[in-house]
């Protein structure tokens, strides 16, 4: 009986040993090193808004080339995600205005120079800034200032409709 309880221990004692030796050590990775870009020569790392919603504080004042859904409407100016459709960041032209005027094509300009409403799939680079209070009412997170809109794809029709919403996620598929 006696060797019988010395062996299950000296079993136990090894099996123990084993799985310390062989366990994987874990650490806390940085969530921020799993994004799919590496910025290359200074350029502005591409990044979609579906990244931005994700990890917002890996972007934080960051020069970023961004792809997303802008929209603007009576006291809206905002970016969203259409993978989930939530907002993300109060858009502004603000800051940098008179760089966009000279690094964005007149017809784009002329397109979001407008009183009326839209919806647009949007290339732009700028910077991000998170843990604040921006835009209208202070209702956002997150403030994307552009520097300058690479394209504009404008999507007609209400972004509810499925149609339309179809049209947008084909395109954001494809430009991400």
């Amino acid at each position: 009986m006696r060797r019988s309880l010395l062996f299950l221990v000296a079993i136990a004692i090894g099996s123990l040993a084993w799985t310390v030796c062989h366990a994987q050590p874990t650490k806390r990775d940085d969530p921020c090193s799993e994004l799919r870009f590496l910025p290359v020569g200074g350029e502005a790392p591409t990044v979609s808004a579906t990244d931005v919603r994700n990890l917002p504080q890996c972007f934080n004042g960051k020069f970023i080339r961004l792809v997303g859904v802008y929209r603007t409407f009576f006291e809206v100016s905002d970016l969203y995600d259409p993978t989930d459709g939530n907002r993300l960041a109060w858009v502004t032209f603000d800051p940098f205005y008179s760089a966009m005027k000279r690094c964005t094509a007149p017809d784009i300009l002329h397109r979001l120079n407008r009183d009326k409403s839209g919806v647009f799939g949007v290339v732009a680079m700028g910077m991000l800034r998170t843990g604040g209070h921006f835009g209208h009412l202070n209702g956002y997170p997150e403030e994307f200032q552009v520097i300058c809109v690479e394209k504009l794809v404008e999507f007609s029709g209400p972004i509810d409709d499925v149609k339309v919403h179809k049209r947008i996620l084909d395109w954001y598929s494809k430009e991400r």
